[in-house]
C-alpha cells in the first residue's frame, strides 16, 4: 500500500518523556488508545482526543507518542488545541493512496480550524463548513511524501 504522509522536516521530538499534566490529553491505552502503526485508521481516536479538550477545557494540548499515524479523513484541530509529539521520533501523519475524499483539491487531512460549529458530530464528521476558516499548510513547514515520492 502506497502511503501520503505529513513528515517533519526534523525528526526528533521535543519531548522524549511523557511529561506528567494532569490537563493534558494523551493518545495512549489508558486514554486515547491510537494504533500508530500506519495500518489501522486512527482518524477517530485521534478526533475524540481533540473534542475531549475543546469540550472539558476549551483550549489545551493532545501529547502524540512516536508512530505513524493513518488518516481516512479530515482531522479538525479546534482554536486553542496544540499537537504534541512525544519520544525519540516525532509522530508522522500516514493517508493511504486513493483515500476517498482526498482526490480533489482542496483536501486537507489537518485542518486548523477557526471555531466548532455546533452540529459538528463527535465522530469528526462536519456539516457546517462555512464556520470553519483554514490555514494553509506552506511548502517548507510540512513535507507530504508517499513511500517513493516527494511532493
Amino acid at each position: 500500500m502506497a502511503l501520503l504522509s505529513v513528515t517533519p522536516i526534523f525528526g526528533s521530538s521535543y519531548d522524549t518523556t511523557r511529561p506528567n499534566d494532569a490537563k493534558a490529553v494523551y493518545l495512549d491505552q489508558e486514554g486515547f488508545p491510537a494504533h500508530g502503526d500506519g495500518v489501522a485508521d486512527d482518524t477517530d481516536v485521534l478526533q475524540q482526543a481533540l473534542n475531549k479538550v475543546q469540550e472539558t477545557t476549551t483550549q489545551g494540548i493532545v501529547f502524540i507518542p512516536s508512530g505513524r499515524y493513518r488518516v481516512s479523513r479530515t482531522v479538525y484541530v479546534w482554536p486553542g488545541i496544540r499537537l504534541i509529539g512525544l519520544g525519540a521520533q516525532r509522530p508522522v501523519f500516514v493517508l493511504a493512496r486513493n483515500t476517498p475524499g482526498f482526490q480533489q483539491k482542496p483536501a486537507y487531512m489537518i485542518f486548523f480550524a477557526g471555531g466548532r460549529p455546533k452540529d459538528f458530530k463527535t465522530s469528526g464528521r462536519l456539516q457546517a463548513r462555512e464556520q470553519i476558516r483554514c490555514l494553509r499548510m506552506q511548502p517548507g513547514n510540512i513535507l507530504f511524501s508517499d513511500e517513493q515520492y516527494r511532493y
